[in-house]
């Protein structure tokens, strides 16, 4: 993780590059329909903040922020976090690249039926 971490900074270091301008333009977007939609500290699952949480459905959100609805986001974040399966996946292991790109699929599963 680290090593990825590093290149994909050094790749993106000039902020100046197409992904990172579409992140800085998006970012606001994709964080007011989360707040706005899901309210006050939707990751604290079971406590504090949930990275883990927090990440995956940031992700499915800014990847397919034209394709979903508040509707959808509500309902789905709703049925993601009364599932065994996906506290499992925001508990332990969490940065495991095999875990991160299952939760990814989970969230989006939940977020986007798919």
């Amino acid at each position: 993780m680290k090593e990825f971490l590093n290149k994909t900074m050094k790749m993106h270091d000039g902020g100046d590059t197409k992904k990172v301008k579409k992140f800085f333009s998006m970012f606001p977007l994709v964080t007011k329909l989360i707040a706005d939609t899901l309210g006050d500290k939707p990751f604290h699952l079971r406590g504090p903040l949930n990275v883990s949480a927090l990440d995956s459905v940031m992700t499915v959100v800014f990847e397919n922020y034209d394709k979903i609805t508040s509707d959808d986001l509500y309902n789905g974040f709703n049925n993601l976090t009364s599932s065994d399966e996906f506290l499992r996946l925001t508990q332990l292991g969490t940065t495991d690249t095999k875990t991160m790109q299952e939760r990814i699929t989970f969230v989006r599963s939940f977020l986007l039926g798919q």
